[in-house]
């Protein structure tokens, strides 16, 4: 089960950074100058990390198992 939750993490981990960056890049890229789209990319990606962070904060705390029950 720990190696299943291990891959599950590294792989949503994975999509997310490919979906955020196709996002922000499009973001960046529907500018003309540089400077304006870095400005852009903050300005769309500033929300989403406070949204994020705020659902972390949400998350239940749940101690790890110390001993294995079926023993």
């Amino acid at each position: 089960e720990l190696g299943v939750a291990t891959a599950a993490t590294g792989f949503f981990r994975a999509l997310g950074g490919a979906v955020g960056a196709a996002v922000l890049g499009a973001v960046f890229a529907s500018r003309a100058d540089v400077v304006g789209g870095v400005q852009a990319v903050f300005l769309v990606a500033a929300p989403l990390a406070a949204l994020a962070l705020l659902v972390v904060l949400r998350l239940p705390e749940l101690p790890l198992q110390t001993a294995n029950r079926n023993s």
